[in-house]
């Protein structure tokens, strides 16, 4: 027996376009709501990216200067005068220190102020005092971030200046 089927008869074919609620794909609603949930999750974490870059400048600078420390620190003899074939020499004379600039009276085999990161520049002075062996300078960075270097407690970060723990 043929079965001659009319066009009015339905017949059951599953709805691959249109989503829906059991369907194969996604709405336009929900595709819009992951694409913002992604945009907000990489926003925050481009925010904690940018503190962690900032982190890792303070350190770079903190430690450059440490080492500046050290170096001074070696320029001084056993009688605590800053000494270079015996005439008394300076390691800064109230000016700025110049990045690239040799420490210790000049002597670039002893070391030379380092080159900072951008948005870090040395304050305007640079105090020392080569009878007592004592010095004193500072740089200043992003969000006001100071830093001071000096011959009793090297250097550190100080406390309510915008640096970041």
């Amino acid at each position: 027996m043929i079965r001659i089927i009319n066009r009015l008869d339905s017949v059951d074919v599953p709805n691959t376009v249109n989503s829906g609620i059991g369907g194969i794909g996604f709405t336009l609603i929900e595709l819009l709501v992951v694409i913002a949930i992604i945009g907000i999750l990489s926003s925050i974490a481009m925010v904690n990216l940018n503190v962690a870059r900032d982190k890792a400048q303070e350190a770079t600078v903190l430690s450059s200067l440490s080492n500046i420390v050290t170096a001074i620190g070696l320029c001084f003899d056993d009688g605590k005068n800053l000494t270079h074939g015996g005439n008394p020499l300076y390691i800064c004379e109230d000016a700025e220190p110049q990045p690239g600039a040799a420490l210790c009276g000049g002597d670039p085999n002893v070391g030379v102020w380092p080159i900072l990161p951008d948005g870090w520049l040395y304050n305007e002075t640079c105090n020392s005092d080569v009878t007592s062996g004592s010095f004193y300078f500072s740089v200043t960075g992003p969000r006001s971030c100071m830093i001071t270097c000096d011959n009793t407690r090297g250097c550190a970060k100080e406390i309510g200046y915008g640096c970041l723990n």
